[in-house]
């Protein structure tokens, strides 16, 4: 009986590990699928690195980097901007974990889609690009800065319904 009580307590813990273990698995399994939908989603975002310029489209939202950033939209240096821009602009600080940043969203690619012809709507992940945040102090999120040609930025925090963000495009962009 003595010899019986070890060798039972060794298969009951070895079959234990073996059930843990494919349970790892099935775990495992269900988290690579969402990975693999996140990569497509990203390869499907329109107009990220690498598209000149001269072929950009302005009625989509348009995801940037930091350096696709600092060549299209802006260069900064200790709260200096050199605004490149030739048209009204937004620019959407957001992160993938930012529930209000994500019900935005489709306002603004609305928006970018109604006035494709007049302004530019980009978005900068704060997640992947800490400088640019750093850099124009976002504290919150969601923070829009609007930027209209030759004038000082204005920065928005919070969420906005989509008629507050037409009224802002149509007062404080497109106004002359």
């Amino acid at each position: 009986m003595k010899v019986l009580f070890p060798s039972t307590l060794f298969l009951a813990v070895a079959l234990f590990a073996m059930g843990c273990s494919s349970e790892k698995k099935s775990d495992e399994t269900v988290q690579e699928a969402p990975a693999q939908e996140q990569t497509t989603i990203q390869e499907e975002e329109p107009n990220t690195i690498g598209v000149p310029k001269q072929e950009i489209d302005f009625s989509k939202v348009q995801v940037v980097n930091e350096e696709r950033f600092i060549d299209e939209v802006c260069e900064f240096d200790n709260g200096r901007y050199g605004f490149k821009c030739k048209r009204p602009i937004i620019i959407d600080f957001s992160a993938g974990w930012c529930g209000w940043c994500t019900k935005l969203a489709p306002h603004l690619a609305d928006l970018a889609q109604k006035y494709s012809d007049q302004i530019a709507i980009y978005k900068v992940d704060v997640e992947k690009c800490p400088n640019i945040a750093q850099n124009f102090n976002i504290q919150g999120l969601p923070t829009l800065i609007i930027v209209k040609p030759h004038q000082q930025p204005e920065k928005i925090e919070g969420y906005m319904e989509k008629n507050e963000l037409e009224k802002i495009i149509q007062e404080k962009l497109l106004s002359k």
